[in-house]
């Protein structure tokens, strides 16, 4: 390729050099051709700036939004095909304090936001396996096998590294699920499921706000269906709609 860009140039310069001399054949004035090429010459900084700090800066950041509109949707189908149940299974197995509040609502802002994802991150994420039914687990990751390996596959991931590395943890944990035979499974294998489960948990909990405040900012009207789901309120869905719609 840059061979090919090599040659490309010196064809475009020789180009250059047959017409200027063409252009002096046949009108013999060379006072005028300098007066053009120096013009062109002075106008290449400005060329430079509209092209590559302007023009490519706009394309660059459009192309970005694209891709960051993608991501979130992609983010979106995770939670709704099997994040949320996910995360409900881990929430529910855990112990968290009753005074850390995790309401929200459509008055929030970023900050807010920032503050429950600081909550959130500062949780053990401990489990206790009795309170898992690994099989259910193991269900609602086989069902979604073909999209786990979808998303995973998906260059757009490539923009949240968080995002990436839950699905790895959730289809690393579908794997060790797959691999044991879950009747009969020992008290090492548990063990072993509890720290795996911990960190899919841990990953997906924090995930999970970011996709909330996406929610909130862009469209409140699926914020209104995952907020009242919201696993970690334990309030009646149909009150925390009605504080909602206020």
């Amino acid at each position: 390729m840059k061979k090919q860009n090599i040659i490309l140039g010196l064809i475009l310069i020789t180009v250059s050099f047959l017409l200027h001399g063409m252009h002096y054949m046949i009108f013999h004035d060379l006072h005028h051709i300098m007066i053009f090429l120096f013009a062109d010459i002075a106008f290449i900084p400005l060329e430079v700036l509209l092209v590559s700090l302007i023009i490519e800066r706009l394309i660059k950041k459009t192309e970005e939004e694209k891709i960051l509109k993608k991501m979130h949707m992609l983010v979106g189908l995770f939670y709704q095909k099997y994040g949320d149940d996910l995360l409900c299974h881990f929430v529910n197995a855990s112990h968290i304090d009753d005074d850390i509040d995790f309401e929200m609502n459509y008055k929030w802002k970023r900050k807010q936001f920032q503050e429950l994802k600081r909550k959130i991150t500062a949780l053990p994420h401990h489990i206790e396996m009795k309170d898992i039914n690994i099989h259910k687990i193991f269900e609602l990751l086989a069902q979604n096998e073909p999209l786990m390996i979808n998303l995973i596959s998906n260059p757009s991931l490539q923009e949240n590294d968080l995002f990436s590395d839950l699905l790895l943890a959730t289809f690393h944990l579908y794997d060790e699920l797959r691999t044991r035979n879950l009747n009969t499974i020992v008290k090492k294998d548990l063990d072993h499921l509890k720290f795996d489960c911990e960190r899919v948990y841990r990953s997906l909990s924090v995930q999970w706000v970011d996709y909330m405040a996406h929610l909130q900012e862009v469209y409140p009207y699926l914020f209104l269906t995952a907020a009242k789901n919201n696993p970690y309120d334990h309030r009646d869905p149909e009150y925390i709609e009605q504080i909602l719609l206020g």
